[in-house]
């Protein structure tokens, strides 16, 4: 079971279009709305299973069967500092049952294609996630894409509010 976390208000936005495996995307040129508050009622509904693996084609059938419209993303969560190599993400997040398909370093930014399964008693669904961390300044930048599980737009929600914690709680040396 994933620790518990304190849930904080995330903003996030909806995108028509998501570049899954493009180097262009510009997530920073997105509006951000601000969510309503998670209540405390739904600290436990998040619990991701250790040991999950997805290979690369299983990563984008998932990927490509949600709609872009299902998107959340998350842009440019400031961060103080910034992993020197990949393993600098991949590690931590691994310890919270956020496991990677494929990383990569450019020369601006780092790239994550990275997933966690609810445990089937949470509703058993994919979180698929492409992550990047730009360089200068350092941030994080997130789309998420929920694939299976829990239907219920709130609870689905709430979910992704407490997985973005969660990655930033398992990355917590980067962010002020």
């Amino acid at each position: 079971d994933a620790p518990q976390q304190s849930v904080t208000t995330v903003p996030s936005t909806v995108s028509a279009e998501v570049d899954l495996l493009g180097f262009g995307d510009d997530l920073s040129a997105m509006s951000v709305p601000t969510p309503a508050p998670v209540g405390p009622a739904s600290l436990q509904s998040l619990s991701l299973k250790s040991g999950v693996i997805l290979n690369g084609e299983d990563y984008q059938n998932k990927w490509s069967s949600v709609p872009d419209a299902e998107a959340v993303i998350i842009p440019a969560l400031a961060m103080s500092t910034g992993p020197t190599s990949t393993d600098g993400v991949e590690e931590p997040l691994k310890a919270f049952n956020v496991f990677t398909m494929a990383s990569g370093e450019l020369s601006t930014e780092f790239k994550f294609f990275l997933y966690g399964q609810e445990e089937d008693a949470y509703g058993g669904g994919f979180f698929l996630i492409q992550a990047v961390v730009s360089k200068a300044p350092f941030d994080l930048s997130l789309t998420i894409k929920p694939n299976g599980g829990d239907t219920n737009p709130t609870k689905r929600k709430e979910k992704i509010d407490q997985l973005v914690e969660l990655i930033k709680s398992a990355l917590g040396e980067y962010f002020p």
